[in-house]
């Protein structure tokens, strides 16, 4: 004998065909992505070069690696400029820019080898006329060696096949052989900055294609990096970690406030790179603010950065009040204590102050240049 049909039985039916039907579409709809997907990759598919065995590979004469920029940028390479936010990510592509179009080095340190070809600058941030405002001052000798395509405000999204399209022609047309696409953010218009997926699949469909279209050899991404406080050396690329897997080579510029010998504090940069046949210790970044030109200021990076800064405040301090204790001395500098501790012992090796032993184990500091008979006890 058949249950009668009640309103509660006849609800949980319609419930199970609603989610019976529900499923159907979900699968349907995840049929037809697949199915897009195939026929977009059967389209687009071009059969690649056959690179042969190993053992065929191994037989051919090695030829050592080639760099664009020496130490920084292997020819051929993606690189990825990891920018601290506002620490100068402009200036420092158009220095880029300047070393390419002259033939001199980049930094005036690391010498420059392209192929004649020119540099292509797609610039989704700025104005055109804050553009210019930054590259008027560097005096580039040849700058018809540089093209710049302004792109803030429009839409230019290298997914679209007429934009790809154009865009491969518009570099190709100019020889370009050199890429900058900055920055990374505006240029990708991710739906989710974080999504590493949606990331990689601009990179790879969209980056690395437009460069084999277009004849591009060398490319440059630049990106900024997260606000939030990141372990030192650990900075990454805000969002998707993808785009640092993808680079060939990483270059990260960041900024720290150091105490100088005004005894005011200044912003210091510093650039490090790693990478692919790259392996570039932290340097400190001088800026020529007459010609907005950036050059190698000093071997060091950011931690001896900071004891180097802090040694002229210690000299300063010792100078105004010979004999000083440990205690009286760390308290009136700034930053973290390892760091105090380390200018300090900085300025007894480099004999600009000397330490003295005092009363209760106490240690006093005095100017190197005051004799003993000359000095007396800080309060």
């Amino acid at each position: 004998m058949t249950a009668p049909i009640t309103p509660k039985t006849d609800g949980r039916v319609r419930a199970r065909k609603l989610r019976q039907t529900a499923l159907e579409q979900l699968e349907a709809r995840e049929w037809a992505r697949r199915k897009h997907e195939e026929k977009r990759a059967d389209a687009e598919f071009i059969p690649p070069d056959s690179g042969g065995t190993l053992a065929e590979m191994l037989a051919k004469p090695q030829e050592p690696l080639q760099y664009t920029i020496k130490e920084l940028h292997p020819r051929g390479g993606n690189g990825l400029i990891a920018a601290q936010y506002k620490v100068g990510k402009t200036t420092l592509i158009l220095n880029l820019a300047r070393s390419w179009a002259d033939d001199e080095p980049f930094l005036d340190e690391f010498e420059m080898s392209t192929d004649g070809g020119n540099l292509a600058i797609f610039n989704y941030e700025l104005t055109e006329q804050q553009f210019l405002d930054y590259a008027r001052p560097l005096g580039i000798r040849h700058p018809e060696r540089v093209c710049v395509l302004h792109l803030r405000g429009k839409r230019f999204d290298l997914r679209s096949p007429r934009a790809f399209d154009w865009a491969a022609d518009w570099l190709a047309e100019r020889d370009c052989t050199g890429l900058i696409l900055d920055p990374f953010g505006a240029a990708a218009r991710l739906r989710n900055e974080n999504d590493n997926s949606e990331a990689r699949m601009w990179l790879l469909d969209c980056v690395d294609p437009l460069k084999e279209a277009s004849g591009v050899v060398d490319l440059w991404l630049p990106a900024h990096t997260g606000r939030g406080e990141a372990e030192e050396g650990g900075e990454h690329v805000r969002g998707a970690s993808s785009v640092d897997d993808w680079a060939d080579v990483r270059w990260l510029y960041t900024k720290q406030f150091e105490v100088k010998e005004d005894g005011r504090k200044h912003g210091q940069r510093y650039l490090r790179a790693d990478g692919r046949g790259v392996g570039l210790a932290e340097r400190q970044i001088g800026f020529s603010p007459e010609d907005n030109s950036l050059h190698v200021a000093a071997m060091v990076g950011r931690a001896q950065g900071r004891t180097d800064g802090l040694v002229s405040s210690v000299v300063a301090l010792v100078e105004a009040n010979p004999g000083i204790n440990s205690g009286k001395l760390r308290e009136r500098l700034p930053g973290d204590t390892k760091y105090k501790n380390q200018a300090i012992q900085k300025a007894v090796e480099l004999d600009l102050i000397r330490v003295e032993p005092g009363k209760n184990n106490t240690k006093h500091h005095y100017p190197a240049e005051l004799k003993p008979g000359e000095r007396r006890l800080f309060p």
